[in-house]
């Protein structure tokens, strides 16, 4: 249902170098690379996240009203990825844990420019 994501950053260099590591993490890489705009994707017919360089009268907006949500196949992989993006960079909004009364495991970064991150998969 949902084509892209698209974040704006101030770094364009940093956050795309955040985002191609980060982003490898899923399989994905950058489908396509135009002037201040990058998109990663598992392939063109699935879902991807963009970034756009802000312009100099653009603010970055901080991600408090929204979430990038990853699906991600085992608690491991969480802890994993989560790291990953703290390695990177980013920073811990919320520590890997469960979330039993929803059968989730979840953790969430903010990315360099401050958006919100989650990681979550479906408990069996």
């Amino acid at each position: 249902m949902i084509m892209y994501v698209k974040l704006v950053v101030a770094d364009f260099v940093k956050a795309s170098n955040f985002y191609d590591a980060f982003l490898a993490e899923f399989g994905a890489s950058r489908i396509y690379e135009i002037e201040n705009n990058i998109a990663w994707s598992t392939s063109v017919r699935d879902t991807s996240l963009s970034i756009t360089k802000k312009t100099d009268s653009e603010q970055v907006p901080r991600s408090d009203g929204y979430v990038v949500a990853f699906d991600v196949e085992s608690p491991e992989e969480v802890d994993r990825i989560f790291n990953r993006g703290i390695e990177l960079g980013g920073t811990s909004e919320e520590r890997p844990a469960a979330v039993e009364e929803l059968s989730l495991y979840v953790a969430t970064l903010r990315d360099l420019d401050g958006h919100l991150l989650r990681l979550f998969c479906v408990k069996a």
